[in-house]
């Protein structure tokens, strides 16, 4: 008979749009230990056993520790700011609502989910535009940008203007513009800062132009940096 040992994946730490978090392992079962100080976690860490709450941001990091000899995979970090919990899509351009793209999916905590701007039967040119209340008056540094999680990144945004409002009627002129950096060789989660923070309700992402002058813009995930 031939043994395998039993190997061990660093843990997957994600937050839904209540702001718990879950923390999953491969193998399933083993014993995950964590951290929300900023310190490494190890074997006198907190034992990991269901989500926890952390809406209001902060950072996360966890090992798996190996069920057989005890030792510990590498240590994985997600640094999170607040939930958006009390959220809400105050206007759009434009979504796939019936193909669960809808613009909620922006802002639902989930990478797995996404917004798109409509592809059929038609597919309105740019520019295109997601404008999200934020549900209360904050004190802004920047915001984050992260595309689609699929092969072919469809409807990645290129080119863009970031605006703030705080009645989301007066816009003003934009807060931020420009390119995602390297966006099209690394289509990860990017971080805009601003010059200097700024205090609003509600923002909106303007597109224009997407990665390969497709017509679409999406979107996995939008958030804000207050930290």
């Amino acid at each position: 008979l031939h043994y395998e040992e039993v190997r061990i994946n660093t843990p997957d730490i994600q937050r839904n749009k209540e702001g718990y978090v879950r923390i999953t392992c491969n193998p399933p079962g083993a014993d995950i230990r964590y951290t929300v100080d900023g310190t490494d976690p190890g074997i006198g860490s907190a034992l990991y056993s269901q989500p926890f709450e952390l809406c209001a941001g902060g950072t996360v990091k966890a090992v798996t520790i190996h069920p057989e000899n005890g030792s510990l995979s590498a240590v994985r970090q997600v640094d999170f700011d607040i939930c958006p919990r009390n959220w809400k899509i105050h206007e759009v351009s434009s979504e796939q609502a019936d193909n669960n793209e809808d613009a909620a999916r922006a802002i639902d905590g989930s990478t797995a989910t996404n917004w798109i701007t409509r592809w059929r039967p038609d597919a309105p040119a740019h520019p295109h535009f997601i404008a999200i209340d934020l549900g209360e008056v904050l004190t802004l540094k920047g915001f984050t940008y992260t595309p689609r999680n699929t092969a072919d990144f469809n409807g990645t945004i290129k080119d863009f203007k970031l605006f703030i409002s705080m009645d989301g009627r007066n816009w003003g002129e934009p807060v931020s513009e420009g390119q995602f950096d390297n966006i099209v060789n690394d289509p990860s989660k990017k971080y805009v800062h601003f010059t200097s923070p700024v205090t609003a309700r509600y923002l909106k992402l303007v597109a224009l132009s997407e990665i390969r002058q497709n017509p679409w813009a999406s979107a996995a995930e939008i958030g804000v940096i207050t930290k």
